[in-house]
């Protein structure tokens, strides 16, 4: 596993007011085992896939593409040799099922890995900017419980949650692509212009993930692009690879989330 430099940060103090701004209206990245537990828990999960072009290997020291490297599987699209990043995450609509009227967390002592780390950066790589974050500014005054001293987390607790997750983003990339595989699920969105977003029959979902942590024989599949931006639709085609228009899919299962600014 490649060891990423963090981020020079600044010393940061953080006191949570309870505002219950981080449960509103967002996507709840989860694990595989977190993803079968919100399931049963009744509530839906959904399977995000972005795909990257990987002609060539990246240069040792290309520390953003080797992260995405050990999060991702080698793949094809068309005659297009890619990396498919897969990832799964809860729709939360207006808020989180779980946030109650007092904005006090209904199943905290069992909260998702992401939920227990805010606000910290899981991503090594990023500097954590609190204007990023949906807390109010009275959170990160003075005097609040210290976060972040001389670029490093304060908690020992945290910082090692923070390399649990990170550790499990890479165990789970194959099992994550042998979940697609059995869920025939082949579109991706072009890396950093947005995420293809499948909703899958969710019984159908917990039963895959249930299988895919277990090693089994698969076929490499070919994978598709979705795409909004006509320059990009260009370029993927005339590298080989198809690609959908994002406008044009026409599917309850498959959404297409662009992101912000593009």
């Amino acid at each position: 596993m490649t060891r990423c430099t963090p981020a020079s940060r600044d010393d940061l103090d953080f006191h949570c007011t309870q505002c219950g701004k981080c449960c509103e209206e967002l996507w709840l990245p989860l694990s595989i085992a977190e993803a079968i537990t919100w399931i049963r828990d009744s509530n839906p999960v959904a399977v995000f896939c972005q795909a990257i072009p990987w002609p060539d290997e990246p240069a040792p020291d290309n520390l953003p593409a080797l992260y995405k490297r050990e999060r991702s599987c080698a793949a094809m699209a068309g005659t297009l040799p890619v990396r498919v990043l897969v990832s799964l995450a809860a729709p939360q609509g207006n808020h989180c099922p779980n946030l109650q009227a007092d904005k006090r967390c209904a199943i905290y002592p069992r909260r998702p890995s992401v939920c227990r780390a805010y606000p910290a950066e899981p991503n090594p790589l990023l500097q954590l900017l609190p204007q990023q974050r949906r807390c109010p500014p009275e959170c990160w005054q003075a005097g609040g419980e210290p976060l972040i001293r001389e670029g490093e987390y304060v908690d020992a607790g945290l910082r090692q949650l923070l390399s649990d997750v990170g550790g499990r983003a890479i165990i789970e990339a194959a099992p994550l692509q042998r979940l697609c595989a059995a869920l025939e699920i082949h579109v991706a969105a072009l890396a950093n212009e947005g995420f293809a977003v499948h909703l899958p029959d969710q019984n159908a979902l917990c039963t895959a993930l249930e299988q895919c942590t277990s090693p089994q024989d698969s076929h490499p599949q070919d994978w598709t692009f979705i795409a909004h931006m006509p320059a990009s639709i260009e370029a993927i085609r005339a590298c080989g690879a198809q690609c959908i228009q994002a406008d044009s899919a026409g599917d309850h299962t498959l959404q297409y989330i662009r992101l912000a600014g593009l």
